[in-house]
């Protein structure tokens, strides 16, 4: 399987996969000069980290953090305990999921069908989603994002196994007309609301 290209110093950048849609408008893309390291400690081998995915970089020790949101594709009651989302998404089975007054945890992932997979839930949210609601990770103290993003992914990623893990993500510190509901890795409110003025988006 191919992760990425090897940079000569030993760090692993992802390759310049272009997305199939486009995502924002390419000329109003900042890259920023920098990269930042990858922690991939709540990810897993073989997951992708797409354009566009929110991240939470730290800019002093430049470790950039994916941030885990998903997104619905199909409208679920306030007694459903399963959601169909939007595949690629970088959430594990353990984890909690919420939409910022809610919250529910994650016990499966069925990731068998071809348009989407669907997440088994401990308990019912307990509040009516719809088609395209962006859930955010959070805590089972809080129904609050765990963290949110002040910059964007610039390069396609796929996370390499944690024997030879090292990696580097480059980012991007504004784009305009940015399409989230094209991005495999959505914004939440809350993302949207961090990033900011240097990022606009269109729905």
């Amino acid at each position: 399987m191919d992760y990425g290209q090897n940079h000569p110093f030993g760090v692993t950048y992802g390759e310049p996969i272009p997305s199939e849609n486009e995502i924002w408008r390419d000329e109003t893309v900042y890259r920023m000069a920098v990269g930042a390291k990858l922690d991939a400690t709540d990810l897993e081998a073989g997951m992708v980290i797409d354009r566009g995915c929110p991240l939470c970089v730290n800019l002093k020790t430049r470790i950039a953090k994916p941030v885990k949101n998903v997104r619905v594709v199909e409208a679920a009651s306030d007694a459903d305990t399963t959601l169909k989302i939007a595949k690629g998404s970088l959430v594990k089975a353990g984890e909690y999921i919420g939409d910022g007054s809610k919250k529910a945890q994650i016990s499966s992932i069925d990731k068998s069908k071809a348009s989407y997979d669907t997440l088994t839930l401990a308990a019912t949210l307990g509040v009516a989603i719809a088609v395209n609601a962006v859930l955010h990770q959070c805590t089972s103290a809080s129904a609050k994002a765990s963290q949110t993003a002040n910059f964007m992914n610039y390069r396609r990623v796929q996370v390499l196994p944690a024997s030879s893990r090292k990696q580097t993500l480059a980012f991007v510190g504004r784009a305009y007309e940015i399409e989230n509901l094209k991005l495999t890795n959505p914004c939440s409110e809350s993302d949207k609301t961090a990033l900011g003025a240097r990022f606009l988006f269109i729905n």
